[in-house]
């Protein structure tokens, strides 16, 4: 039965070569249709499920909201995030600044990011008009494999934090990025990993993508009379 091994094991070797080689070519698919994508990004609106999980007790708590993206003249991005389940609360996030109002208790607070600002555009930002030497400048890059997120034909990449300052906050990152329509080249899904199992992940949905976004739909119109704080950023 030696000529039945032997053909066996040839028939293995010629498998897993071409599973390397397709997925060598998925990844390679993956990182064009995200460099034609940041090349035309400027602006984009979706609905978006943002789930929270602590390992620690096996809990999620998901906020349910819609984001807006612009891209700047400088090529640096705007971001609002408004979520409006289960509590009301807006995010913005622009230049050096972040800002989080809560309606509830009219208070807002007002992060200066300094130095910092690089390191959180990524989080948020990551696969929205993010170039493939983007993503690779910051990251060591590994596919996951095909996947659908909703009806979304997508391919899952796993990034790896080169930098230590952002393993220490998210040791793994993972987007979905889409395979084919509108959004083409942009993640649809992302999943950042913390230590000991906590994890966020969020969905985006009804993606839009708009190069005719204008400068008031990602302002953040706080009332003049609400509470503001500066926590510090460490």
């Amino acid at each position: 039965m030696l000529w039945f091994r032997t053909i066996l094991a040839l028939c293995v070797t010629l498998f897993a070569g071409s599973i390397a080689f397709s997925a060598d070519d998925l990844l390679r698919s993956a990182f064009m249709k995200m460099d034609q994508a940041a090349g035309a990004f400027k602006g984009m609106t979706a609905d978006v499920t943002q789930v929270s999980h602590t390992a620690a007790i096996n809990d999620d708590e998901a906020d349910i909201g819609a984001i807006v993206v612009r891209r700047t003249k400088q090529r640096s991005m705007e971001l609002l995030m408004h979520f409006q389940k289960p509590d009301e609360k807006m995010v913005h996030f622009s230049g050096h600044q972040l800002e989080v109002y809560i309606p509830k208790s009219n208070s807002e607070q007002i992060y200066d990011l300094g130095k910092k600002n690089n390191m959180v555009q990524q989080f948020f930002l990551i696969g929205f008009g993010s170039s493939s030497q983007d993503v690779r400048s910051g990251y060591a890059v590994k596919l996951g494999g095909e996947d659908t997120v909703g009806r979304q034909k997508t391919v899952r990449l796993e990034l790896t934090p080169k930098s230590q300052d952002v393993a220490k906050l998210f040791r793994l990152i993972e987007i979905w990025v889409a395979e084919s329509g509108d959004g083409a080249g942009v993640a649809v899904q992302q999943k950042l990993h913390e230590e000991g199992g906590d994890y966020i992940l969020a969905t985006y949905s009804g993606i839009k993508l708009d190069p005719n976004l204008q400068e008031n739909a990602v302002k953040l119109s706080v009332p003049r009379d609400a509470a503001k704080s500066y926590p510090q950023v460490r």
